[in-house]
């Protein structure tokens, strides 16, 4: 490929172009040529007649061009062909922390892959970022060799004023490093639910990394943020997230941004503040699609806006929403949506009492499961255990509609618009189950949910009727005619 510069080379190109010999012009702007197919075909077979010395001095000079115009993958790709190692892992090194913002750390890792082990082994950066990209892959054991063989690498640089041996060329992600290993620890103490180790190593992460570091310390503050969540405190989780996305917004690109409103839609789900979360997937959905950089998000989204709907009751909108899902997810999707999915729908499964169906969602699932830092509201293990319970009841005594557990409850309209917040179709039902004694327990396994979301419908419903207690709940149900 040549790139046309102004000169007299200018004057050449166009005549050959004029002339219909050789080269091809590429684009519009008549900058980049090409060689003609035909003329092309034969320069490859006299290349294939050079020594392979001499070839690898071709792709050298390739590398150097296309680096000193800014073409870094390209100039990589040269690189390792001309076997200029040192060259290629200057430039992988240096393209770690962009790939790894734009949630390309599979197609880094790739480029890394095809360095020697040798030359990684003496780069802390290199190091550290093939562990992340491994983390990314959920390979939460084999990572862990690689953070701390970059940990050692920097503790060596930094005792013996960088020596020879020790590679090190993004002197930036360099200096961050002890940070960066942190973040990954919690990341993992999140993933495996050490709770406490999320707060030890999110801080010693914090109180490394420089304030100008946007990127960094927002990834470090939302797994903070995950952490509170982890332990319970909903609302503390939500408060550290919101604040860390109001202190990232505009300093960082898209993608970051709105997977903390993905996440944060999450949270309102896990809150039993279902509108909420339905409004913020839609209205992040809407800015993705606007921004057109991002489809990589879609999938989960969508998934998100399912969950909801589902949580409300609304299994035809959950239908539909979960199709949009597969569509975005079956091209591109962070690798945590398929078995999120296929949870999703065996839920749906399950409460209309398809478990066959349900059961090969969950093995679906399994088979593509992804250790995740965000606590799961249900796990498969979960839902294994609820589809086999309700499949038994319902051999034992099948479901008919007048059954008040198992069956949407009926919905006095004007009772609950006279509410100044009403309660969502998920709330009544819950509220019904209350007013008919049941346990938290017992409403989990009627409705299929985990015991901490029926914790917060409780809470949603004890805030909308202003009351504090299950028995003014049931009191004043009764008095409004809600149940």
């Amino acid at each position: 490929m040549l790139e046309l510069e102004a000169g007299t080379g200018n004057t050449v190109i166009a005549n050959l172009v004029k002339t219909n010999s050789f080269i091809i012009s590429t684009d519009s702007s008549h900058k980049w040529y090409r060689y003609h197919h035909l003329f092309g075909d034969l320069l490859r077979q006299h290349l294939d007649l050079q020594s392979k010395r001499e070839v690898e001095k071709l792709h050298l000079r390739a590398g150097h061009w296309f680096k000193t115009n800014g073409y870094e993958q390209e100039a990589v790709d040269h690189f390792l062909k001309a076997g200029a190692f040192a060259d290629a892992a200057a430039l992988i090194e240096c393209k770690w922390s962009e790939m790894d913002v734009q949630l390309q750390s599979a197609s880094w890792l790739d480029m890394a892959e095809r360095l020697p082990a040798s030359i990684i082994e003496r780069s802390p950066v290199l190091a550290m970022g093939y562990g992340w990209a491994l983390l990314d892959k959920g390979e939460v054991e084999s990572c862990r060799v690689w953070f701390d063989k970059a940990q050692d690498l920097y503790d060596r640089s930094r005792a013996n004023s960088n020596p020879p041996d020790i590679m090190i060329a993004d002197t930036t992600q360099f200096n961050l490093l002890p940070a960066t290993i942190a973040s990954a620890k919690g990341y993992i103490a999140a993933a495996v639910g050490d709770v406490e180790g999320v707060f030890q190593y999110t801080r010693e992460a914090l109180a490394r990394i420089p304030g100008d570091q946007y990127y960094t310390r927002g990834v470090v503050s939302m797994l903070l943020g995950i952490a509170h969540w982890r332990k319970g405190d909903l609302h503390e989780a939500e408060a550290v997230i919101a604040q860390s996305l109001q202190s990232i917004r505009s300093h960082v690109n898209p993608i970051l941004e709105n997977s903390y409103y993905m996440v944060l839609g999450e949270l309102y789900i896990q809150q039993g503040a279902l509108h909420k979360a339905k409004t913020l997937f839609e209205q992040t959905i809407s800015r993705v699609t606007q921004q057109d950089r991002v489809p990589i998000l879609l999938a989960s989204l969508y998934l998100g806006l399912a969950k909801a709907a589902f949580l409300r009751g609304d299994n035809r909108d959950a239908y539909s929403l979960l199709e949009k899902s597969k569509t975005f997810g079956q091209q591109y999707a962070l690798k945590d949506w398929k078995y999120k999915y296929n949870l999703l729908l065996a839920r749906l499964y399950c409460s209309e009492g398809l478990y066959d169906p349900a059961r090969d969602c969950l093995m679906e699932g399994k088979a593509n499961y992804y250790m995740n830092p965000l606590p799961d509201e249900l796990t498969l293990e979960d839902m294994e255990i609820m589809v086999d319970h309700a499949a038994a009841v319902h051999l034992q005594n099948p479901i008919t509609e007048a059954d008040p557990a198992k069956r949407i409850p009926f919905i006095k309209e004007r009772a609950n618009l006279s509410l100044t917040d009403p309660l969502t179709v998920r709330e009544l039902e819950v509220l019904a189950l209350i007013a008919a004694g049941s346990s938290n327990q017992e409403i989990c396994d009627a409705l299929f949910l985990a015991l901490s979301t029926v914790k917060s419908y409780n809470q949603n419903i004890f805030g909308k009727l202003q009351v504090n207690r299950r028995t003014q709940a049931v009191a004043k149900a009764k008095e409004l005619g809600l149940v």
